[in-house]
This record gives structure tokens, sequence and C-alpha cells, in this order.
């Protein structure tokens, strides 16, 4: 998977996110602009710099930085710059500081194509599942035992995105109770895996692991070309990913 097609995916991603968001019911109003090789999202009706982003930063689009910023200006919102570590010279550092900008968080990325990915068996204490649209009122309510009540108008503006053939939901039950859920997003023949969570008093004992393998597997069943996600390194997703064969 190439940069563009990496930057096209998240952009996609976070689109369809800014559709399927649970803190308002208001509609989206999300936008992709390209700036050279850079990428602008911005949603007048999303004031966070989540989906309000500058993507694919580096020095050859540095001289539209600030026509980027001016977009998210007019609109309201906040701003988040995204650079990848080869793109991140002292010249794009110094102007980002110029601009107040400091580094919040480091990512990598980490991809594979499904088809050479291997189903590993074991004993196990736990099922997995994916919840289609029939679930997706049960999984909304899975969600809230985490993220706090739903508002009904919310729900209904929402629940048509939840549990689809594109955003296809996976969950862990241990006897029987649904403990924890990892999200595939589907877009062409890419995937981006994310979303992964387990309840409290349920960590440690393989979930994550589980979830992981269920979407590789599903990723294979759909014949993706490639699949991706995004982890904090030295974190126990990355460990875990990287033990599915998932790479840099």
């Amino acid at each position: 998977m190439d940069r563009a097609q990496l930057l096209a995916l998240d952009t996609a991603y976070c689109g369809f996110n800014a559709g399927r968001t649970l803190g308002t019911p208001a509609p989206s109003a999300f936008e992709v602009r390209a700036f050279g090789a850079a990428l602008l999202t911005v949603d007048a009706q999303r004031k966070g710099p989540y989906y309000n982003g500058v993507v694919g930063l580096g020095p050859s689009s540095l001289s539209d930085l600030d026509d980027m910023l001016e977009v998210h200006t007019g609109a309201g919102v906040s701003s988040r710059v995204d650079v990848a570590l080869e793109d991140a010279t002292a010249v794009v550092v110094d102007a980002l500081k110029q601009r107040d900008f400091a580094p919040a968080y480091l990512l990598t990325y980490l991809g594979i194509a499904p088809q050479t990915v291997r189903t590993k068996s074991g004993a196990v204490d736990h099922v997995t599942e994916r919840w289609e649209q029939a679930n997706a009122d049960r999984f909304l309510d899975l969600l809230a035992t985490s993220g706090g009540a739903i508002p009904p108008d919310v729900r209904s503006a929402r629940r048509e995105h939840y549990c689809t053939d594109r955003f296809r939901v996976h969950v862990a039950l241990v006897a029987g109770k649904p403990v924890a859920w990892a999200t595939l997003f589907v877009e062409g023949r890419h995937g981006l895996l994310a979303n992964a969570k387990t309840l409290p008093g349920f960590e440690r004992r393989g979930l994550h692991a589980a979830l992981l393998a269920a979407r590789l597997a599903d990723a294979r069943e759909l014949d993706l070309a490639y699949v991706v996600t995004d982890v904090e390194p030295g974190t126990t997703s990355h460990r875990n990913c990287r033990r599915a064969g998932l790479h840099a």
C-alpha cells in the first residue's frame, strides 16, 4: 500500500467517523481538499481536531500550510497536523512551532496482505462473532457501557452506520457476555483495523489478539488487498499486531 492509498483510506475513515459520531445528531459537513501532496479535512459541524486535519504535510506542501489553516480558522474549528517521521525535517518542525503547534502523540502504521495470514488455533475461554445490522442496537448498548448513555435522537440518526458491510463489528464473548469489540472499516479493496476495546476486568485474556485474528480472517474472506492499523509504539496492541504479522 503506497502513501497516497494510505492517506485516502485514512481520510475516508475520518469522514465515515464524522457521519457516525455519537456526540451529536447533527449531520456531518465533512470535506476533503487536496493541497499538492497534502490533504485537508474540515467539518464545521465537528469542531475537534480529529475531523479537522492537515494530513501528509511535508516540505513540498509547506507553502500551502497557511492557506489550509485559514480554512480551519474560517470554519471555527481546531486544527491537527499529521507529519510522517520522514517528513519531520527541521524546516517543517520549525514552521509548525512558529504557528504554535506542538507534538501531541506518535502513531505507527502497520499493515499486511490478508491472504498471507494463517489462522492459529488454541484453547480459549471466549468466542468471537461478527455482528451484522440486526445487532446494531445491541452494539450501541455495548458502547454505552463504556461511553455513557446514547440519547434516542442520536441513536436513531446513527444506527444505520453500525454493524454494516462497510463498518464491520467483531465482538468477543466470555460465558455468553460481550466484553470486548473491534472493527474493520472497508474502503474498496483496503481495510482499516480500529476501535479495539476491552471492558475492565477482562484484560490480559487474549481478547485483543482474538479480535485481531477474527478481523484478519474476515479481510481474507473479503479478498481485501491490504489492511492497516495505527497503534502507539510499545503498547500491547502494537505487540499483538507484530505477532500477527503486521509490519511497517
